[in-house]
Formats: structure tokens, C-alpha cells, sequence
């Protein structure tokens, strides 16, 4: 079975169980889904427990695993654009430097806006 998805050697073992997937199913990897494929896996977690010694059970398991994940295609959206922009705006607030006692607010807070 795979290893939980915060194990580093969780990233490998997906991407062989996609390629798999892809291959078994004559499915292009690059429209197979990395997400689906990692969801689907954590869903099917269960199935696996107690079945370390059922080797035929297992091989029934994966092949069945690895259609699931050939099912999870990516939707291609070919006119969508993705900017590279920054969403939340610097707020015009001044840094608390000090500690609240000792801090003094500048009169000019209003204009104040620190460059980015």
C-alpha cells in the first residue's frame, strides 16, 4: 500500500500509481489529475487495512485503485488566463515597532503607506 501523503516518498509512489493509470487506460498523464489521484488514494486507505497478507485481495485492490484514478481527468480550459498578481493590497497602516505603551501613531497616518 502507498504511504500516507505526509511521507516525502508519498510524491513518487503517486505519480508511478498515475503512470500506471495512465498506461493501463491509454490516458495521457499530463490529463490525469495529481489531486484526484491523492484524494482518491486517502479515500481508499480502508480498503487496504488488514489485507497485508491477502495478496490476491490487494492485486484485485489496485487494479480497481488504478481505474479509479484513470477516472480523474483534468477539465481543460484552454481560453482561462491565470495572472501572476498579488490579491490583498498593503494596508495603509504604519508597523508597530515598539511596545504598545511607548508607541506614538504619526499624525499623517492617512497618507502613510509603506512601498512595497
Amino acid at each position: 500500500m502507498l504511504r500516507p501523503a505526509c511521507c516525502p516518498a508519498a510524491f513518487p509512489a503517486l505519480k508511478c500509481l498515475v503512470q500506471q493509470a495512465g498506461h493501463a487506460n491509454a490516458v495521457a498523464l499530463g490529463e490525469l489529475s495529481f489531486k484526484g489521484t491523492l484524494d482518491t488514494v486517502l479515500a481508499w486507505r480502508p480498503r487496504y487495512r488488514g489485507r497485508q497478507h491477502h495478496h490476491r485481495v490487494r492485486r484485485v485492490l489496485l487494479a480497481q485503485l488504478v481505474d479509479a484514478v484513470a477516472g480523474k481527468i483534468l477539465d481543460i480550459r484552454p481560453f482561462r488566463q491565470e495572472p501572476r498578481a498579488v490579491k490583498l493590497r498593503p494596508k495603509p497602516y504604519q508597523y508597530l515597532t515598539k511596545h504598545r505603551s511607548v508607541y506614538q501613531e504619526i499624525p499623517h497616518k492617512e497618507t502613510y503607506r509603506k512601498s512595497a
